[in-house]
């Protein structure tokens, strides 16, 4: 890895954070309390296909990490019961 340097996926009204780049150095893994987001803080995900291209728009994963609420069992109605 070379130095310190601003990514295209920077914000610069926004907190970046906790960035997680994997050992090919394609993806990166990060938060951010940017506008647009599913709550305060939302993991993000940026790719790109080789080194020297830069990375994609990131996508917020919030959504994913955070599944909307299903029905609980407690609020369905009850089944029938069998007619014997």
């Amino acid at each position: 890895l070379g130095g310190v340097a601003a990514l295209s996926v920077n914000d610069p009204v926004a907190v970046d954070r906790d960035p997680f780049l994997t050992s090919d150095e394609k993806t990166l893994y990060f938060s951010s309390d940017r506008a647009g987001g599913q709550g305060s803080v939302d993991p993000y995900v940026a790719t790109r296909t080789s080194l020297a291209d830069p990375f994609s728009a990131p996508v917020d994963q919030g959504a994913l990490a955070s599944p909307q609420p299903t029905v609980s069992e407690a609020n369905r109605p009850p089944r029938e019961k069998p007619s014997t």
